[in-house]
């Protein structure tokens, strides 16, 4: 591991004040393998000198300098400084391990590679203090005082990981939470971090359904009105990932509004196939807990004595040689509800729009076809099938807006 010193050099307030002695109790405070001197024209003699004092000759590998054309222009000594950061890590030196010293130089100089050093995320910042007179440190007096960029970063880190979590991008915000340096952020903000893990790991788990692990990561998870994010699922939410990480042993209310909110995220991203799919899914999960429900059917496993007698023959060619087991699909089972005479099968039967709109999902690179599915598509088949479910279940838009992750709650 090579470390690099990277240091603004100024001209100094006085010309009674050897400007370059402090510098070079820096450099060997730090023992960087490379130190680069950021000068500017009337500052050049003074990096000169450093190099003297250290013992440097010209062509030494030990150090580099480079020259500031404007030292008062904040934006231009930014860019500067950023630019030969990139220098030195296109030399193979790790950000991580480049130290950067802005006591010296102009106002502009110090702003600087201080922000230069903080986008870069470079290991350390610091700068010198002690006791001073007529405003300069004395000598023999000298600290050095650092800071960590990645520190100050981790606040931005912070607000981008709650951004992330708002646009459902759990892997990218794990991965940056599990590289923050959290030192010294103070008990507020390490709070803030506990919540925001359990948060992405939580939601990242109830993406895929995997209801237990949810519950457990998000039900510790307490609102708060000081918060400009909400996470904190609501006490609705909770109770239903609780009976859905029981285990699911029959289609109900809860996976129906679980499956239905499911959808409407991806739809949210802009993913219209998956999205389909999964209200495809749900329309054929609300005939099957109808004919559970009601009729004590198995999609999976039907029951040819339960069945009506028109269809037990077109059935009984259904039946799988391997398992000896009648299986029926989405339209066979509203065809089912329709001869039970349950009002369910007719409202599918009757609503040819959403047939048609099922058939689109069909098309579908994720079904059997080769097309991307639009937005229009999505769309329409999100209000049919919401119009479907809700024939049987009470208020279920309502009860699909009080479990849906709370800031997409009332927006989807």
């Amino acid at each position: 591991m090579k470390r690099v010193l990277l240091m603004t050099v100024g001209t100094g307030t006085r010309p009674d004040v050897d400007i370059a002695k402090p510098l070079v109790k820096s450099i060997k405070n730090s023992r960087p393998d490379l130190t680069c001197l950021i000068v500017t024209e009337a500052s050049e003699k003074h990096g000169r000198r450093i190099c003297r004092e250290m013992g440097w000759p010209d062509d030494d590998v030990r150090w580099m300098m480079r020259k500031l054309p404007d030292p008062d222009n904040f934006e231009k000594v930014f860019l500067f400084v950023n630019e030969t950061i990139q220098e030195i890590a296109a030399r193979g030196y790790c950000t991580d391990d480049i130290e950067v010293d802005f006591t010296s130089g102009t106002k502009a100089m110090s702003a600087g590679a201080l922000l230069a050093s903080v986008l870069n995320r470079c290991g350390t910042a610091k700068y010198i203090t002690g006791e001073r007179h007529a405003g300069t440190v004395i000598d023999g007096t000298e600290e050095f005082r650092a800071i960590s960029p990645s520190r100050v970063f981790a606040l931005h880190d912070i607000r981008l990981v709650e951004e992330m979590i708002k646009n459902l991008r759990f892997a990218a915000a794990g991965s940056i939470l599990a590289g923050l340096d959290r030192e010294g952020l103070g008990p507020d903000n390490a709070s803030r971090i506990r919540e925001l893990q359990s948060a992405v790991q939580g939601f990242s788990a109830w993406e895929i359904f995997d209801h237990r692990t949810a519950y457990n990561k998000l039900r510790t998870l307490t609102a708060s009105e000081t918060r400009d994010f909400p996470i904190a699922p609501s006490p609705e939410a909770v109770e239903m990932l609780e009976r859905l990480g029981k285990g699911i042993k029959r289609p109900d209310a809860d996976i129906l509004a679980d499956l239905y909110n499911n959808a409407s995220r991806r739809g949210h991203e802009g993913k219209y196939d998956d999205a389909v799919a999964r209200l495809y899914r749900l329309t054929e999960l609300f005939a099957q807990q109808v004919l559970h429900r009601e009729f004590r059917l198995d999609t999976g496993d039907m029951e040819l004595s339960l069945v009506p007698a028109t269809l037990r023959d077109r059935f009984e060619k259904l039946r799988d040689s391997r398992e000896g087991k009648i299986k029926i699909g989405l339209h066979a089972a509203y065809e089912t509800l329709v001869q039970l005479g349950h009002r369910t099968g007719c409202l599918y039967m009757e609503d040819s729009t959403l047939q048609g709109l099922l058939r689109e999902r069909n098309r579908s690179i994720l079904a059997h076809g080769l097309h991307p599915v639009p937005k229009s598509v999505y769309e329409g088949l999100r209000a049919r099938v919401s119009r479907l479910v809700s024939s049987e279940v009470q208020d279920f838009e309502g009860i699909c807006s009080i479990v849906q992750f709370p800031w997409l709650s009332g927006v989807l």
